[in-house]
C-alpha cells in the first residue's frame, strides 16, 4: 500500500480502525498526523523491536512535562494525539502507523480490517512482530469476522484461533547505557516475528479484521505501557484460491456452515424452559437454602436473550458455535451455582467477609469487641516459632483503615473489611474456633489488590490444623491441611490479581482451632503483598436442623480433611524403612570425634524409630492426625541426626581463593563502597574484564587471592592488602585497633568427607554458613546464610590474569624460544582450542610477550 493510500484511509478492500472491547464494536479514526502516541519516546528504556529503534534519539524533544518525543515523527491514524502519559492512557495509546505499528491497551485494540470484493474462498499468509520485551507472555493477532453491514462483534467470538506472538524473550547479559542520555543501548533480546496463514469463505462485502489483542494481559491493570504492546505488521497478504485448496489447509473457516447451530439454539430453549419452571415454584425462588434469588433468574434471561439476538443477527454460525455453546454453559452454570446449598442465616453458620448480597446481611463485624474466638479470632503466625500470637490492638492501622495489629506503625494487620498485610517472616491469621462437634464448610476467596508488576512473589493462602498446648497455639510451617497460591504476576492470567478460592471441609471436635494464613514468607519478599478476602464462610449446617453428615462430604465436590479418621499408614511405613537404613549406618557410629553422629540425635532418632515400629505393627485407633504429626516429627528427627554429623575440618595455610563449586566464579574484592568497605562479588575472570571495562577500572585492583591467618581463639580470618574479609564476605579496612574486627571476622572450613573436593565455610560467630551467592543488605553486598553446612565451595590457586603486554620496540633479537597458550581465566593448556586463547611467548633476549588470540 502506498503512502497516498494509507492517508486516504485505505481503499475498497483494505481500511484501518479500533475495536472497542466493550461494546464488540468497530470504529474508523478520526485523525491523520504526526502528533500520535506513536512518537512518545520512553527516556529510561527506549522501545525496540527486533533489536532496533522504534524512534530515533537525534532530533528529541521534551515537553514542560518531561516526556521525550521523537524528532522524526512518524504519520498515523488515531482519534488523540500524545500528551503526558499518566493521564487517562487508553484513548491515547491507540493508533496505525504508515509503518504498520499499532497499539492494544485495556480498552481498544488496532485493527487492519479487509473486506471482500467479491464470493469466493481467500488465503491469508501474515507476519507479525511485537516490541522487544523480557517477562511478559505473548500477545495474540485475533482474526474476526462479521457480514457485510455489521459493526459489532462479540469479544470473546472470534475464527475459532488466535496466533500467539511476542512471548518473553528474556534481558541481554550485562546490559547497561539503556537510558536515553546515556545513549539508549538495548536492555532486552530481540522479538522473533512470527507467520501466520488460515483460510475462509466469504461473500462479497463480509469483512475480516485482524487485531492485535492483549486482552489477557488486561483483565486488572489501566496502565498501558507496563504491556509492551506495540506490535507490527511486517506482512499481510490476502489472495483468491479455489473451495479444494482452502479446504485443504489445516486453518480454514467458512462462516456460513451452520453445523451444531440447531443443537445449540435447541439446547438455550430446553435451559429457558427449565428456569421457567423454577420461577413457577415459589418455594424455589427467593432468599434462604434451597433458593433461587429472583435476581439471579432475571440475569439468565437478560444473558440468553444477547445470544439470541446474536443468532437472529446472523452472527453464529459453525465456525464460531463453540464458543457461543462455551458461553451458554457459563451462563447456566452460573445459574445452578446461584441455588444457596447453605442455609447461613440458620445458627450453626457463619459469614465473616462476602460479595453475596444474599447473605450480607447476616455478615459478622470485626470491631474492638470481636477478637474473642466466638467463632472468629485475628491473630499472627510467627513463621520462625510455628506459633501464633493473638493481635492486641484494634485501631487504625498502617494501611489507614481500622483493624487488628501488633502496633500502628506495623506493615502487618487485618482490617475491618478483609484487607490485610504479611511481613517475611509474620503472617496475618483468621482463626475459627469450632463451637461444637460436626463437619464444617470453609469457603475463602482472597486476592492481591496492588502486586508489583517487577517484582515475582507470589503469595499463599494456608488453611492449618492448630494444636493448643499449655495455651501455646502452633502449627509447624510444614503442616497444612490445603493451600493455593495467588498474585503471580507473570501466571495467573490478571497480572497478579486473580481471585482464588480455597474450599474444603473439616472435620472438627468442638474447640479445635483452624487458621487461615495469607504467607508472604515462602518468597521472602512482602514488596507489595497486601491482600483482600472477599469471601470467609464456615458452615455446619446446610439448613436448620440439618447437619452436614459424612455421607453428604464423602459426595461433595470439595476435598475434606479428617483429622479423626483412622490412620492409613502407607506414608510412615515408607519412611520406616528408610528410617532402618539410617538406623544401620548410625547406631555404632556416635560420639564428638570427626565423622561421628551425634548421641543426643541418636537417642532421639531411636525413641521415635521404636514408636514408628510400634504405630506399624499394632494401629490400634490412632488417628490421621496423629500419625501425620508423628511421621512429620520422626522426618525432622531422621534429619537432625544425619546433619548432627561432625564434619572433618580443614586445615589451610598460604594464601588462597574461594570458588563456587562446579563453576569459574571466585568470591572477590571490588571497588571501595562508601566508607572503609570493598564491595563484594561472586564473578569468573571473564566477568571481571567486563565489569573493569564497563567502570573505567584496572583488573589488578580487584582481589580474589586471600592471606589465611590462624587466631588465637581458633578458626582463621583472611586478609587481602586492603582488610579483612569480614564474615559477610566483603572486605573491611582494618582500624587501628583490629582485635574485636578480627575475631568477629573469623571462619571455618569443614569438609563432609576426608577425600571431598567441596568445603563449607562457617562463620564462627554464630556458627552460620555462606552460601554461594551475595544478597544486598544495605548499605553492600553480604553473602547469603544458612543454618546447615553447604558444601558448595572450592579452595584454590583462583584464576591468574594474564594482561595485554606492549609490543617491543627495540632491535634486540626477537626469535621464538617458548610459546604457551592459557585460558582467559589462566588454565594453561596443552594447544591452542577454538576460542579466544592467552598467547604466551619467550623471546631469545629474555623478554615476554603476552595477547589474546582468536583460533578458529
Amino acid at each position: 500500500m502506498t503512502k497516498e493510500t494509507f492517508a486516504a484511509g485505505g481503499d475498497e478492500q483494505w481500511s484501518f480502525q479500533k475495536y472497542e472491547y466493550g461494546t464488540g464494536k468497530y470504529t474508523s479514526f478520526s485523525t491523520y498526523g504526526d502528533e500520535s502516541t506513536c512518537n512518545f519516546l520512553d527516556q529510561f528504556i527506549p522501545e525496540r523491536v527486533m533489536g532496533e529503534r522504534i524512534t530515533e534519539i537525534d532530533g528529541y524533544t521534551q515537553d514542560t512535562e518531561g516526556n521525550y518525543w521523537a524528532g522524526n515523527k512518524r504519520f498515523a491514524w488515531y482519534d488523540r494525539k500524545y500528551e503526558a502519559p499518566k493521564t487517562d492512557s487508553n484513548d491515547k495509546f491507540i493508533y496505525m502507523t504508515e509503518n504498520f505499528e499499532t497499539y492494544a491497551n485495556p480498552k481498544y485494540a488496532g485493527v487492519v480490517s479487509f473486506t471482500a470484493p467479491a464470493d469466493g474462498y481467500y488465503a491469508v499468509s501474515g507476519t507479525i512482530v511485537r516490541q522487544d520485551c523480557f517477562k511478559l507472555n505473548p500477545l495474540h493477532l485475533v482474526p474476526r469476522f462479521r457480514k457485510q453491514g455489521i459493526e459489532t462483534v462479540d469479544s470473546a467470538v472470534t475464527m475459532g484461533f488466535a496466533f500467539a506472538y511476542g512471548d518473553k524473550c528474556g534481558e541481554l547479559e550485562n546490559f547497561s547505557n539503556t537510558g536515553l542520555l546515556e545513549g539508549g543501548q538495548p536492555r532486552f533480546k530481540a522479538q522473533e516475528p512470527v507467520d501466520y496463514s488460515f483460510a475462509f469463505y466469504a461473500k462479497k462485502g463480509d469483512v475480516v479484521s485482524f487485531e492485535t489483542s492483549a486482552a489477557k494481559h488486561y483483565l486488572y491493570t489501566t496502565w498501558v505501557r507496563d504491556i509492551y504492546g506495540r506490535s507490527f505488521f511486517k506482512k499481510l497478504d490476502i489472495e483468491t484460491i479455489d473451495k479444494a485448496t482452502a479446504e485443504a489447509m489445516e486453518n480454514y473457516v467458512d462462516p456460513y456452515n451452520m453445523d451444531g447451530v440447531q443443537e445449540f439454539i435447541d439446547k438455550m430453549g430446553k435451559y429457558e424452559t427449565e428456569v421457567g419452571m423454577i420461577e413457577g415454584n415459589d418455594e424455589l425462588v427467593g432468599v434462604g437454602y434451597g433458593k433461587y434469588s429472583q435476581e439471579a433468574i432475571n440475569k439468565f434471561y437478560e444473558e440468553v436473550a444477547e445470544l439470541y439476538e446474536a443468532y437472529l443477527n446472523g452472527a453464529i454460525n459453525g465456525m464460531n458455535v463453540a464458543i457461543y455453546d462455551k458461553k451458554l454453559e457459563e451462563i447456566w452454570n452460573t445459574f445452578q451455582n446461584s441455588k444457596a446449598n447453605f442455609d447461613y442465616t440458620v445458627e450453626g453458620n457463619y459469614v465473616l467477609f462476602t460479595d453475596d448480597e444474599n447473605i450480607k446481611y447476616v455478615q459478622m463485624p470485626i470491631t474492638a469487641d470481636t477478637n474473642n474466638d466466638q467463632p472468629f479470632g485475628y491473630y499472627y503466625y510467627d513463621v520462625n516459632k510455628g506459633q501464633y500470637g493473638k493481635f492486641s490492638t484494634f485501631a487504625n492501622t498502617k494501611a489507614g483503615k481500622e483493624g487488628w495489629c501488633r502496633n500502628t506503625g506495623e506493615w502487618m494487620y487485618i482490617s475491618y473489611d478483609g484487607d490485610c498485610h504479611p511481613l517475611n517472616n509474620m503472617a496475618p491469621t483468621i482463626m475459627f474456633t469450632a463451637p461444637a462437634d460436626g463437619y464444617y464448610k470453609v469457603g475463602i476467596t482472597v486476592y492481591r489488590p496492588n502486586p508489583n508488576m517487577k517484582v515475582i512473589n507470589p503469595l499463599y493462602i494456608r488453611a492449618r490444623m492448630v494444636t493448643e498446648v499449655e495455651s501455646v497455639l502452633s502449627c509447624p510451617k510444614d503442616e497444612e491441611m490445603f493451600s493455593k497460591e495467588y498474585g503471580h504476576v507473570e501466571n495467573d492470567g490478571m497480572q497478579g490479581k486473580a481471585p482464588v478460592d480455597l474450599d474444603f471441609y473439616v472435620h472438627l471436635k468442638e474447640g479445635d482451632r483452624i487458621a487461615a494464613d495469607i504467607d508472604a514468607y515462602t518468597s521472602n519478599r512482602n514488596s507489595s503483598a497486601g491482600t483482600k478476602f472477599t469471601r470467609f464462610v464456615v458452615a455446619r449446617m446446610l439448613s436448620e436442623g440439618n447437619p452436614i453428615t459424612k455421607e453428604f462430604v464423602d459426595n461433595a465436590d470439595f476435598p475434606c480433611y479428617d483429622p479423626y479418621r483412622l490412620a492409613d499408614m502407607s506414608a510412615l511405613e515408607a519412611l520406616l524403612v528408610e528410617a532402618r537404613a539410617v538406623d544401620e549406618k548410625t547406631k555404632t557410629n556416635t560420639g564428638e570425634g570427626e565423622g561421628q553422629y551425634a548421641e543426643e540425635a541418636y537417642t532421639a532418632f531411636a525413641q521415635l524409630l521404636a514408636q514408628a515400629e510400634a504405630y506399624v505393627a499394632n494401629p490400634g485407633d490412632a488417628t490421621q492426625r496423629e500419625i501425620e504429626n508423628f511421621t512429620n516429627s520422626f522426618n525432622k528427627a531422621i534429619a537432625a541426626l544425619l546433619a548432627s554429623r561432625k564434619p572433618f575440618n580443614v586445615a589451610v595455610e598460604g594464601k588462597t581463593a574461594i570458588r563456587v563449586a562446579g563453576t569459574e566464579k571466585v568470591l572477590i574484592q571490588k571497588d571501595p563502597a562508601p566508607g572503609a568497605y570493598y564491595y563484594g562479588a561472586i564473578m569468573t575472570l571473564d566477568e571481571m574484564i567486563a565489569d573493569a571495562e564497563k567502570n573505567n577500572r584496572n583488573v589488578e585492583d580487584y582481589r580474589w587471592s586471600f592471606t589465611v591467618n590462624p587466631h588465637a581463639d581458633g578458626g582463621y580470618y583472611l586478609t587481602t592488602s586492603d582488610g579483612v574479609l569480614t564474615s559477610d564476605g566483603y572486605v573491611s579496612a582494618l582500624p587501628p585497633n583490629p582485635t574485636d574486627v578480627l575475631a568477629d571476622s573469623r571462619i571455618a572450613f569443614y569438609k563432609q568427607e576426608k577425600t571431598d573436593s567441596t568445603v563449607a565455610i562457617c562463620r564462627m560467630k554464630d556458627n552460620m554458613y555462606w552460601d554461594t551467592n551475595m544478597q544486598w543488605k544495605s548499605p553492600y553486598n553480604k553473602l547469603a546464610l544458612s543454618g546447615s553446612p553447604l558444601y558448595k565451595w572450592v579452595l584454590c590457586e583462583g584464576p591468574v590474569y594474564i594482561p595485554n603486554a606492549i609490543e617491543l620496540t627495540d632491535n634486540v633479537s626477537r626469535s621464538e624460544v617458548k610459546v604457551e597458550y592459557f585460558t582467559l581465566d589462566g588454565r594453561r593448556l596443552a594447544a591452542p582450542v577454538k576460542g579466544i586463547v592467552v598467547k604466551r611467548t619467550v623471546f631469545g633476549n629474555g623478554t615476554v610477550a603476552t595477547k589474546k588470540i582468536v583460533v578458529k
